[in-house]
């Protein structure tokens, strides 16, 4: 069965992998996900990795296999974008940014992690909305949204939930985004995720 198919019966989380994503932004939100998802019958929610190929190599050179086409994202129930030096070029590609665009126009959750914000920037669908971003990364999103848009840790605002420029040494900014998503779509998995991780989210719930 596809994620498409199921997506009627578990909430669809598509993570978008691409060409240069940062390797520990996915692994850290897709791990908690997926370890959920392993008690399918306790936990309805489905983690998939998603692109616009079938293989994609990370900045630091590990490679992953994508679960769903680029496609599938008009099925899903949230979308992750992770960060990573590739996310500056993902506007051009005509189908993510068409399905992007569609989502946001539904109000689909997107959950960006650090400099995954700027893909939704370089779109123009943050309009007056709060992010947060990496402290060495706001003066390059301030050339696209307003300065006072920029702040920092996890912020939700509208469709949007963001994290990044914590100053805490312990904050993994996937793993907390990854709970944020378990809080939103089945927060009875928390107790579950973060004993098999050994773990505890650092935001509260």
């Amino acid at each position: 069965m596809s994620a498409a198919e199921t997506a009627d019966h578990l909430s669809l989380i598509s993570i978008l992998a691409y060409e240069g994503v940062d390797e520990l932004d996915l692994v850290s939100v897709f791990a908690p996900l997926a370890k959920a998802a392993s008690q399918s019958s306790r936990f309805p929610i489905l983690p998939a990795l998603t692109g616009s190929s079938s293989r994609v190599r990370g900045a630091n050179g590990l490679t992953f296999e994508v679960d769903a086409n680029i496609t599938q994202l008009a099925h899903s129930d949230a979308v992750v974008i992770p960060g990573g030096p590739g996310v500056h070029v993902l506007h051009e590609d005509p189908e993510l940014s068409k399905q992007l665009v569609a989502l946001v126009q539904r109000q689909v959750p997107v959950y960006t992690i650090c400099s995954g914000i700027f893909v939704l920037a370089r779109l123009g669908l943050l309009d007056g909305l709060q992010v947060a971003v990496h402290a060495q990364k706001r003066e390059a999103l301030g050339n696209f949204i307003n300065a006072e848009q920029i702040g920092s840790g996890f912020i939700q605002n509208g469709f949007l939930r963001s994290i990044g420029g914590s100053p805490r040494a312990s904050y993994v900014k996937g793993l907390e985004m990854a709970y944020q998503i378990l809080n939103d779509f089945c927060p009875e998995a928390i107790d579950y995720v973060a004993a098999r991780l050994e773990t505890w989210p650092a935001l509260s719930k």
